[in-house]
């Protein structure tokens, strides 16, 4: 404090009216600055853990999906129709039968199967495919049928888990009674959507005369049919084709998360799609070394009667 006699008053240190605003404006301009980096921080912590909990799930569902379904087939002896008699044995002359009576292979059915609720919610998915689930360190079979279930999930309300079964028995029936294991693909489900995706099969056109001039087939875009679900025909009728397996499948699933649910889709090709519409070839009869290529002993001596007319024949007109 300083005292001045000629004023009459006293002086004291001090901040001005201009230093505190100053200092308000600074200050302010700081915490704006830590508060914006705060809520970076904050925002990139929250992308890392959806991250980690939504888009490290998704692509390990899609891709055990996408492995399974591409890889889906019509086995070679599901094609053939098979009727319902009895084979008998063989029984050659003046002997026993040989054998006992063999019963046709059961025709194998739900070769590829999917059913969808009225809401269009995929409830079951099944088919037969050659690129099962590899176990480290155990032998597994090419060729395994699976099947995917979207069942509700008791934990929490309102959402599904998508389950996945594999067995070594294509039959629909004994795979049902067998009952394999499942295993939990992706949970968190608010919806789960599947759709396929085949070309319309048109039946060929005549050809015209050969007399007609010649022009320029232009093709003809593809036109596909679009389900919500599949069943495949038991057999291939060739006058009545239809498709045993789709071509394309869409497949969209829709995770419900705390702040937002998100969609996420895959589309996945059947590549065995062609070779399913080919009909099934009979296969063709061997004919062994020693059999002779004719029937009768009568075949063989016209044969040689022909033959020796033309060396005689060829004889005279050389004289």
């Amino acid at each position: 404090m300083k005292n001045n006699s000629q004023s009459g008053f006293t002086i004291r240190d001090g901040f001005t009216i201009i230093e505190v605003v100053l200092y308000i404006a600074l200050s302010s301009v700081l915490a704006g600055a830590l508060f914006s980096s705060f809520w970076q921080t904050n925002r990139i912590t929250s992308q890392a853990d959806r991250l980690m909990d939504v888009d490290m799930r998704i692509p390990i569902a899609f891709g055990q999906l996408q492995k399974d379904l591409s890889g889906a087939f019509v086995p070679r002896y599901a094609k053939k129709e098979q009727s319902g008699a009895v084979k008998k044995p063989v029984v050659k002359p003046g002997g026993k039968p040989q054998g006992k009576p063999k019963k046709p292979a059961k025709i194998l059915k739900q070769i590829f199967f999917s059913q969808s609720t009225e809401e269009g919610q995929l409830d079951q998915l099944t088919f037969i495919t050659c690129n099962p689930l590899q176990v480290y360190g155990k032998q597994t079979p090419r060729i395994v049928r699976v099947m995917y279930q979207l069942i509700p999930d008791e934990k929490n309300k309102g959402t599904f888990v998508l389950q996945r079964q594999e067995s070594q028995e294509l039959d629909m029936e004994l795979f049902r009674e067998k009952s394999p294991r499942k295993y939990k693909v992706i949970d968190n489900i608010k919806t789960g959507k599947i759709t396929f995706k085949t070309p319309v099969i048109k039946q060929k056109q005549k050809k015209s005369d050969k007399s007609q001039v010649k022009k320029k087939v232009i093709p003809e875009p593809i036109e596909y049919e679009t389900q919500t679900s599949w069943e495949s025909p038991q057999t291939q009728d060739p006058k009545k084709k239809k498709n045993i397996i789709p071509q394309y499948i869409t497949i969209e699933l829709e995770l419900a998360q705390t702040k937002r649910s998100e969609k996420f889709t895959i589309i996945i090709r059947v590549w065995a799609y062609e070779s399913s519409l080919r009909e099934p070839q009979k296969p063709k009869k061997k004919v062994s070394k020693t059999a002779s290529p004719f029937k009768d002993a009568k075949e063989i001596k016209d044969m040689l009667k022909g033959m020796t007319k033309e060396l005689k024949k060829g004889r005279n007109a050389k004289r």
